[in-house]
Parts: structure tokens; sequence; C-alpha cells
């Protein structure tokens, strides 16, 4: 059997294009698949890593700001806090306009869970604005304090307020050491 010139290019033409097509299937489809399921990993792993980048950068923030309120506001003796929250509310009454305002020094410190407890009780005439004004400066202060009671009395004009309430602040008690009983008694004898 003898192809002529035309049968011969058909047949190699056909045998090429299916090689072509099973090489295309076995090794190039392979490998395009195999390709698609790294870029699909290379996407995931990159929002991986955004995401931890993410999440030391809000680290890295939340520290910042838990230090600037470890050692700013929140103080670790009875008398910084005091006077920290004593010069805070009258700056608060003088700026909300408040008028007779009168402080009692606390007479006692609570402790409440990790936290020392010292509460203020203040006296004031205002309007309600006023009263307003200062409650918000409360709620948006720097330092820890809140109102723990409140008092509003209007004697004969709804504008002429008598204002009394209680306003607490935590601070942190000091460190003490404890040792275990006999310890001291272990020290002393060789």
């Amino acid at each position: 059997m003898v192809l002529s010139k035309r049968e011969r290019f058909i047949a190699i033409a056909t045998v090429s294009t299916l090689g072509l097509v099973l090489l295309y299937s076995f090794v190039i489809d392979a490998k395009r698949e195999e390709l698609s399921t790294l870029a699909e990993k290379i996407t995931k792993s990159q929002a991986d890593l955004d995401a931890g980048n993410l999440a030391i950068k809000r680290s890295l923030s939340f520290q910042d700001t838990w230090t600037k309120r470890i050692n700013g506001p929140l103080k670790t003796t009875p008398s910084l806090a005091q006077s920290q929250a004593l010069e805070a509310i009258v700056a608060w009454g003088k700026e909300a306009g408040m008028q007779g305002m009168s402080i009692n020094q606390p007479d006692r410190i609570e402790k409440e869970k990790d936290f020392s407890k010292v509460t203020f009780h203040a006296t004031a005439r205002s309007s309600a604005k006023q009263l307003a004004d200062f409650m918000y400066r409360i709620k948006e202060s720097k330092i820890p304090v809140r109102i723990t009671d409140l008092t509003v009395t209007s004697p004969k004009e709804m504008d002429d307020l008598t204002v009394s309430m209680g306003i607490s602040t935590i601070f942190l008690p000091p460190e003490t050491e404890n040792k275990p009983a006999g310890s001291a008694a272990k020290q002393g004898t060789p």
C-alpha cells in the first residue's frame, strides 16, 4: 500500500492533531488545573496574610491605647485619683455653667472587684441644659468616672434645678507583697 502525497499529508496532519489533542488533555490541561489550584491557594494565603497583618496592626494600636489608659487616667493611689476627679468635676461644672457647686470629699474607699472606688457628693444649681452638658462631659471623660446617684429637684420654675449627685472614680490599689505565713521564721533559720 503506497500512499499518495496527499494521503500522506492528511495522515501526518491527522496524527499530529491527535497527538496535540492528547498532549493538551493529559499534560497542558493537568498543568492548567494545577496552576488554577495554586492561584486559589495564593489568593487564600494572601487573604490570611492580610488578616494577620490587620490583627497585628490592631493589636499595636490597642496596645498603645491600653498603655495610655493604664499610665494615664487610671491612678494607683487614692490621693492622685481623688485630685484628678475633683479637678475634672470642678472644671466640667464651670464649663457647663453650673452655679454654687459644692463637693464633699469622700470619707471612705470602697473595694470593687480589682479596683478601689472613691465617691464624691456634689450639689449645684443649674438649668436642664447645663445639667445635660455636665452629664455629657462625664460620659465623654477620659478619666474613669461615673454618676452613681442623681437627684434633681425644681423648687419653683422648671429651669431652676437643684442637683445632687454622687460621682465615683476608681483606681488601682497598690500591689502588696503577700508572703506566706512562716516565711519570716524560715529566713532566720540556717
